[in-house]
């Protein structure tokens, strides 16, 4: 005689659900921009993404305890002030990734341009 008990039934997978595939993160997206900007520049998009990302790690909130650089592209106040960038008790433009990005790619080229042998 079969068992009257009914036995558990184990639901089959369902594939995700159709819809917009998932946002990028934020780095991403500053990484992204950060090529963006470095294309009409004399600094290589490959150099600009490869150092922030060590300097930073593509973290617009990180701040160097010795030198106080901050941002992205790690500024330090008086070469933020000198691109233009607000730097006060409080207000801080480094921390914006999209005023720190153009500035510290400025400085870069800067620098690419006054040692081009390098």
């Amino acid at each position: 005689m079969a068992d009257p008990t009914p036995q558990p039934t184990i639901p089959q997978a369902q594939p995700p659900p159709a819809g917009p595939a998932p946002a990028t993160s934020p780095r991403q997206e500053y990484r992204d921009y950060a090529r963006q900007l470095a294309e009409g520049t004399t600094v290589p998009p490959d150099i600009v993404e490869g150092l922030w990302l060590h300097e930073s790690q593509f973290d617009p909130r990180a701040v160097n305890k010795r030198s106080g650089a901050a941002g992205i592209g790690q500024l330090t106040r008086s070469t933020a002030q000198k691109h233009g960038l607000k730097v006060t008790r409080k207000i801080d433009e480094r921390l914006d990734p999209y005023k720190n990005m153009p500035a510290a790619l400025k400085e870069l080229e800067e620098i690419d341009l006054a040692f081009p042998e390098v």
